[in-house]
């Protein structure tokens, strides 16, 4: 096992002043336990934002900001994190033990900032697999062409792989599972046509198959290569995909509505054929986000609440209203909680502000709720699970200075070796 082969040994100091997060505790019902306060700011990543400012306005960012970016991931095994940054037409890559931004990631070589819609923009899902390569979602570079996805060398950042899946729109979330020498699922969910997800060979660097989301309403399962199709309403809306996971040898991915379930479904692949092999009705969910819990429980982001689904059979076990909403979850064994970046939503969490929610994944899911006043931009998160700490990214705020991927320390692991 690797551990802490960090990328690159040239480190940016961290401005760690650069944004200031008032942090408390806003409504912190059913709290987990003794001693557990809420994680505190620890610093900022400010690279980013200090990056996108001095190169102003470009092609692939109107703004001239740090203002668009996409999902993050932590490899646990190496200690660092990625950051899908649309704005810096790269990846960002941040010592996850303590904040030391590294370098850009395949700089220049994603579609940047694109207008839409369609939203054709890039990078957008970002993971690695076990030989610890950086797999990224991709848009349409210069608006043209087709969507991708690219494997990267995090140490030479070498690109290694451009898989065209032939989308007309952005290559989004996806999911990398250690089996067959590797398998990615990756979703195009804002097509102008029928949204669509790719399931990838990583191993051999190509397409397996493809389901298309276009098949009407029906008992039973959608034919092979088809999942029910996710336009539908009058007037007809695309209603895309979401985060997807993989367990139990199965990936699992959060589908926000279709027409045989308007209120949101679960779809089920296997790993060697691109086919849905179960669906899991929602009601009223229109969701998000999707994690496994330590339980081996699903833990479904919805637009009104979070759920705990029973992995086998579906069954609801748990639901919590306060931190619906979000877009990426995830769960850290680390600490054993669900993290969720939640933007301001005064019909689920009162007058709390834009911050975390977090959520105990043992049996009770007690919550809490951390606030980050003047955030803005939240819906990416990631924990490492090594030492707790949180990276929410976010976007520049006139009311806050420059933005970055602000840090906060959960509380850590007990400290075993006293007990020796």
């Amino acid at each position: 096992m690797l551990i802490r082969g960090h990328v690159l040994s040239t480190r940016t100091t961290i401005v760690a002043a650069a944004l200031l997060l008032g942090l408390a505790p806003v409504a912190a019902a059913r709290e987990s336990g003794p001693g557990v306060g809420p994680p505190r700011h620890v610093g900022t990543v400010t690279e980013p934002a200090i990056s996108a400012q001095a190169a102003g306005i470009t092609a692939t960012n109107p703004t001239g900001l740090f203002a668009s970016f996409d999902i993050s991931w932590v490899d646990n095994e190496r200690e660092v994190y990625y950051l899908a940054d649309r704005s810096n037409n790269a990846v960002d890559v941040v010592d996850a033990s303590d904040g030391a931004f590294l370098k850009y990631l395949g700089q220049g070589q994603f579609a940047g900032v694109i207008t839409g819609p369609p939203t054709r923009s890039g990078p957008n899902g970002v993971v690695t697999d076990s030989e610890h390569h950086v797999w990224v979602g991709d848009g349409l570079i210069g608006g043209v062409g087709h969507s991708s996805l690219k494997e990267f060398d995090p140490n030479t950042g070498a690109l290694l792989a451009s898989i065209d899946n032939g989308g007309s729109a952005r290559a989004d979330e996806l999911a990398f599972a250690d089996v067959g020498g590797g398998r990615i699922l990756i979703g195009n969910p804002n097509e102008p046509t029928n949204a669509f997800v790719t399931l990838v060979n990583t191993r051999t660097q190509s397409i397996i198959g493809k389901v298309v989301y276009d098949a009407p309403a029906g008992s039973g399962l959608p034919p092979a290569g088809h999942g029910y199709s996710t336009s539908f309403g009058t007037p007809v809306t695309q209603h895309g995909l979401e985060q997807p996971v993989f367990a139990n040898g199965r990936f699992f991915l959060n589908v926000p509505g279709t027409i045989q379930n308007p209120g949101g479904e679960i779809d089920v692949f296997g790993p060697n054929k691109a086919e849905v092999t179960r669906v899991i009705p929602l009601r009223d969910c229109g969701g998000t986000g999707l994690a496994v819990g330590p339980q081996g429980d699903l833990i479904v982001e919805c637009a009104k609440d979070v759920r705990v689904l029973d992995i086998n059979n579906g069954r609801q076990e748990a639901s919590v209203a306060e931190l619906g909403g979000a877009d990426e979850i995830w769960f850290n064994p680390g600490d054993n909680k669900v993290y969720f970046p939640l933007p301001a939503n005064t019909e689920l969490r009162g007058t709390a502000p834009a911050g975390i929610g977090i959520m105990d994944a043992s049996s009770n899911h007690a919550f809490s709720l951390v606030a980050v006043p003047g955030a803005q931009g939240l819906h990416s998160i990631a924990v490492n699970a090594n030492n707790n700490r949180v990276f929410l990214p976010n976007s520049d705020n006139p009311d806050n200075g420059a933005g970055g991927i602000a840090m906060l320390q959960a509380k850590a692991k007990p400290d075993r070796r006293a007990d020796n």
